[in-house]
Order: C-alpha cells, then sequence, then structure tokens
C-alpha cells in the first residue's frame, strides 16, 4: 500500500513508470500523470485523471473532484461525508460502474456519464446551481433510486440497451434543464413520478423513437418546450393523446442536420400562447406537429429549404412569421387560415 500526507506527483520518470496497482489511501491532494488502478480512499483535496473505484468520507472537511487537463474515469463511487459537501467541477469525469449517494453533494457544470445505478439514500443533491448534466450511457436496466423528490437539471438518456428507471416511494424527479432522449426508454416504479420545472424542457434527438414516459400527460408535469432535432433523418411517433406543451412554450422541428417526421396516432395539446417553430436547412412535410384539427396560436418559419403541408387546411390563430424558407400548401382546395398577423 502506498499512504500519502502530503501532495504526490506521479509521472513517467519515477521508477514504477507512472503505473501503481496498490491501494492508496489520500488525506491530500492527489496529481496523477500515469496510470492507477486500486481502491481509492479520497479523504481531502482535488482527485485529476484516474480510474479507480471512489470512497468520499471525510469527518473534517468539504472536498471536491477536480479534472484538470486530464480525463477521470472511476468504477464505483460514493458520497458518505459526515462532514461538509462534495463538490465536481467545471470538466467532466465518467463513473463506469454504480453511484452512490449518502450525503451532501453539489453537481459542477461538468458532464457526469454514468453507466451503472445513481441511488440516494442521504444528504442534499444539489445539481441545479452550476447548470450541471448527467448523461445516462452503458447496456442493460440501470436505476435512480431517490429517498425525496428530486431536482436535476439536463439529463441525457442514452443506453444502447436497456432501460433505466426513476425508483422511490411516491416521490419526483423534476427536471429544470433539459431532458435529451437519444437512446433508450425512461421507466418509473414504486410510485415515483418524472416531470418538469415551469422551464424544464424535453429534446428528442437520437434514431426513430416511440414517445413515453418522459412526456408526461398532465398539463402541471409537462415540459414547456419540445424538441425534435434527430443528426440523422428519424420518425418520432407519439401515440399518446393531447400531449401537453406549456402556455407559452413551443414545439421546435429542427432540420439543422437532418430532417425529423413526426408521426402517430396521437396528439399534442398546445397551451395558450405556446407555437410550432420550423428551423434549419432540411426539408419537412408537416406531420403530427401541426394537424388539420390542433389550434395552434403563432407559427413561425426559420426553414431555408421549405416546409410542405402535403394535405387538408391548418390554422393559425395569431401570428403566422416567415423568416426563411417557404411554407407550401400544393394540393387544390386546402386553406391555411389566419386570425391575425403574417410577418
Amino acid at each position: 500500500n502506498f499512504i500519502n500526507d502530503g501532495t504526490c506527483h506521479i509521472n513517467n520518470t519515477d521508477a514504477a513508470g507512472g503505473t501503481f496497482v496498490h491501494t492508496i489511501d489520500f488525506k491530500r491532494n492527489f496529481l496523477n500523470n500515469g496510470t492507477f488502478s486500486g481502491a481509492l480512499d479520497f479523504q481531502s483535496g482535488n482527485l485529476t485523471a484516474v480510474a479507480v473505484n471512489v470512497s468520499f468520507t471525510s469527518s473534517t472537511q468539504s472536498q471536491s473532484i477536480s479534472v484538470t487537463g486530464g480525463s477521470v474515469a472511476m468504477q464505483n463511487m460514493s458520497i458518505n461525508n459526515s462532514f461538509g459537501t462534495v463538490t465536481t467541477g467545471s470538466t467532466g469525469f465518467t463513473v463506469n460502474g454504480n453511484w452512490t449517494v449518502a450525503s451532501n453533494l453539489t453537481l459542477g457544470s461538468g458532464a457526469i456519464t454514468l453507466s451503472g445505478t445513481l441511488t440516494k439514500t442521504g444528504g442534499t443533491l444539489d445539481a441545479t446551481t452550476n447548470s450541471s448534466t448527467l448523461i445516462i450511457s452503458g447496456t442493460g436496466s440501470k436505476s435512480f433510486t431517490i429517498n425525496a423528490s428530486q431536482t436535476m437539471n439536463n439529463i441525457t438518456l442514452n443506453k444502447s440497451s436497456g432501460s433505466w428507471t426513476v425508483n422511490g416511494g411516491a416521490f419526483s424527479l423534476s427536471i429544470n434543464g433539459t431532458f435529451t432522449r437519444t437512446a433508450g426508454p425512461l421507466a418509473v416504479n414504486g410510485g415515483a413520478s418524472f416531470r418538469y420545472t415551469s422551464s424544464g424542457s424535453l429534446t428528442y434527438n437520437g434514431s426513430s423513437l416511440t414517445s413515453g414516459i418522459e412526456w408526461p400527460t398532465s398539463v402541471s408535469d409537462a415540459p414547456k418546450v419540445v424538441k425534435f432535432a434527430p443528426s440523422s433523418s428519424a420518425t418520432y411517433t407519439l401515440n399518446t393523446s393531447s400531449l401537453p406543451v406549456l402556455t407559452g412554450g413551443a414545439v421546435i422541428v429542427d432540420g439543422s442536420t437532418a430532417n425529423p417526421t413526426v408521426s402517430g396516432s396521437g396528439s399534442i395539446a398546445y397551451g395558450s400562447g405556446a407555437g410550432l417553430v420550423y428551423t434549419g436547412n432540411t426539408a419537412h412535410t408537416v406531420g403530427l406537429e401541426w394537424t388539420a384539427s390542433q389550434s395552434i396560436d403563432s407559427v413561425l418559419v426559420n426553414n431555408s429549404a421549405g416546409i410542405t403541408i402535403a394535405s387538408g387546411s391548418r390554422y393559425v390563430n395569431k401570428v403566422l412569421t416567415l423568416t426563411a424558407g417557404e411554407l407550401k400548401q400544393p394540393t387544390a382546395g386546402d386553406s391555411l387560415y389566419l386570425g391575425g398577423s403574417l410577418v
């Protein structure tokens, strides 16, 4: 075992060649420029560029993870301090295994990628002060277990297989920033629920997906903005009726990279003042986002390749704005009804 009570600098010029494979108990800062594997009990200071199991257990001071000019990949991480708060920094890191939070933790702006489960058993998890991002990746079904209602800032769900489940009593997981669904389904269990704050938004940016509980059906839980923005041409299927968009919110169909097709047997319910926005430079044919039976206060066309209404009449209650590209309605006999201004 290697025990350090000061500051240890490991580099490729020392006898070990920068590689340590034993257990190290650190009570000060750790700067690693080589390769480290083993178990690390991190008592205080900053952790840079290691791939280990990490436990934060200080009883005397707050702790932090700081990544400067390297990458951090831990197997499992445990936050269980009896004093102060553990904080993460502006550069992200990866937890390949499981993550347990039993004491106070403040997340920084650096994105954290998690392949295992996240379990919160105690303390306060502050994910909003620094606009944090949590990326859920990996394979197999994993979960986020909460012991109280929890607000997160940004979450990206990008699992190549398996689902991600929110567990825990009659508690809610709220999104204050953006929930991005790239791959994999979201689920809830044990009475838990999933919702958005009044500023929360939902983005679909993966390949073809069918909407699920990431788009709540209750207006009080719904996102303010829903965005369809794939990296390659994709179809997003909505099979639930009256999926709500909050008052003053928007549905954004973003063709900046590829065309998103919105289809299905469901429908979107636009709140008062909510609008429909077309952006990008990829031609788009209007789908379920704007049907003949929908009432939308405003529509903005800002897609240089144009928007086509293949068939049927459409209604805009207040304002139609044409910034870039054409709004085409080629079928004879179809009408576009405008109840307000053309800008």
